[in-house]
């Protein structure tokens, strides 16, 4: 019951111009506000842009919502944009 109750459960897409710099911002976040998380790939964007993607978790009493805002309003506007998708009711073996 417990390792399900822990499964990631929502993906976290993050487009960066400075991949090391955004990395190293959101794991700091992440650590902080997801009980798991884990960088699943790491994309090409449009010209120097990367495109990061995260499974999560987030610790019970946060929200989607303040992750994102925290993600945007990062000093240095190391994330361009942010997007949070649920994977509720999808079938995963993590």
């Amino acid at each position: 019951a417990r390792k399900k109750k822990e499964r990631l459960n929502a993906l976290l897409i993050l487009h960066a111009e400075q991949l090391v710099g955004a990395q190293t911002l959101v794991e700091e976040i992440l650590d902080q506000m997801a009980v798991r998380w884990e960088l699943a790939e790491i994309l090409p964007g449009s010209g120097t842009s990367s495109v990061l993607e995260y499974l999560v978790r987030l610790r019970p009493g946060e929200s989607e919502t303040r992750l994102l805002e925290l993600l945007k309003s990062a000093p240095g506007r190391q994330v361009q944009a942010a997007e949070y998708r649920s994977l509720e009711g999808l079938a995963t073996d993590r």
